[in-house]
């Protein structure tokens, strides 16, 4: 349940949001009364059922469609169902979480602009304000943990460059293909493909020892694919 939010109206924000869901081509205001009512057996004050929605609408789980007494309630651009399917690479996901990343991920014209709390970041001590309690920031610190953590520095862009340059020449497809393999999601795959390539192409003798990459290895590479007009 997200910090802050009484449990009544979380179980009541998740209800009123599953009754619109149920009704894709939108719902009234006095029908959704209705169904809650007859759907957690008591009713709504109509008060509360617009200041649960104007929430819902605000979190990008309930849209609405018409204007005035004509207005209806639809399933938001956030709204989803179920919890995802594991997806390689990830870690998995619960159903609220899943929503917060599909409202990071509209577009920039669907998004409402908001303004930092000067307090709320003034407030702020490293190493002494939480957020989260400390069995959940354990929980996460070791599911965000890497392998590679105790290795010596520049070791994973070593194996990233020995990857992709003791195999045939990158092209953007293939560049594309592996950052979907390693967790690149997919709406910036497209940006990476185009940046790697770039950082690829313009290697140069005095760039390896930054990337831990041998001269025998950029040599061989190097005899093997030449770029258009070097």
């Amino acid at each position: 349940m997200p910090r802050g939010i009484p449990r009544s109206a979380f179980v009541e924000l998740n209800a009123i949001e599953e009754l619109v869901a149920a009704n894709p081509e939108g719902i009234s205001r006095p029908a959704l009364e209705a169904v809650f009512l007859a759907a957690r057996g008591y009713a709504l004050p109509w008060r509360t059922l617009l200041r649960r929605l104007h929430r819902l609408g605000a979190e990008g789980r309930v849209g609405t469609r018409g204007e005035g007494r004509r207005t209806v309630y639809v399933p938001g651009p956030a709204f989803v169902p179920e919890a995802p399917p594991p997806e390689e690479g990830y870690v998995p996901m619960t159903r609220e979480g899943a929503q917060v990343r599909a409202l990071i991920r509209r577009p920039l014209s669907e998004r409402k602009p908001v303004g930092y709390r000067p307090a709320f970041l003034e407030k702020y001590r490293p190493g002494k304000t939480w957020y989260l309690p400390r069995e959940l920031r354990e929980r996460l610190h070791q599911i965000g943990r890497t392998p590679d953590a105790e290795r010596p520095a520049g070791t994973y862009a070593r194996e990233i460059f020995s990857r992709l340059l003791g195999g045939e020449p990158p092209r953007p497809e293939l560049l594309r293909a592996w950052a979907h393999g390693h967790a690149v999601p997919a709406a910036d795959a497209a940006a990476f493909a185009e940046r790697a390539l770039s950082l690829l192409l313009g290697l140069h003798d005095g760039a390896l020892h930054r990337y831990g990459l041998r001269p025998s290895e950029f040599a061989a590479w190097r005899a093997r694919f030449t770029p258009p007009g070097a």
